[in-house]
């Protein structure tokens, strides 16, 4: 699956950029929260997905996840510059990338433990929260369309 991820990373990122250029950011991040919804709940259904064919249906599945972040890569960190005053930049990027740290060692955890109370559990949980965020980062397009004069 990882291996897979990254050949899609590799190879998409360019297109991926091309298609969202004539999004706004937030509405970008909207689509590829929408696509993280659609993974999560692709993987949650891979329980019922006979043991011959599962191995292509999570493959499969990883196309969602690998969309969603082609896309909410660029833009996120466009847009998190863009929220920055120009004096604080740096410390805003560093912020947003800590970010990034602290889910990857906390996401283990809740995995695990939303895991001991069924294999799907933690597939469904990751769809609500991706489905909240992207619903909070819809309701914000308009207010962020202004920090979108700043290009990186």
């Amino acid at each position: 699956m990882l291996t897979a991820n990254m050949i899609l990373l590799a190879s998409g990122q360019a297109l991926a950029v091309r298609l969202v250029r004539p999004l706004s950011r937030a509405r970008g991040l909207a689509l590829a929260g929408v696509l993280w919804v659609a993974w999560a709940l692709v993987y949650a259904a891979a329980l019922r997905v006979p043991a011959a064919a599962l191995v292509p249906y999570l493959l499969l599945g990883m196309i969602f996840y690998a969309a969603a972040d082609l896309i909410h890569a660029p833009l996120s960190n466009a847009l998190s510059a863009a929220a920055a005053p120009p004096a604080q930049r740096g410390r805003y990027l560093a912020v947003y990338q800590y970010s990034f740290a602290f889910a990857n060692i906390l996401a283990p955890t809740f995995f695990t433990a939303l895991h001991a109370r069924g294999p799907a559990v933690p597939w469904l949980a990751l769809a609500a929260l991706a489905a909240v965020a992207t619903t909070a980062i819809w309701s914000l397009n308009d207010p962020l369309k202004a920090r979108e004069k700043i290009k990186i």
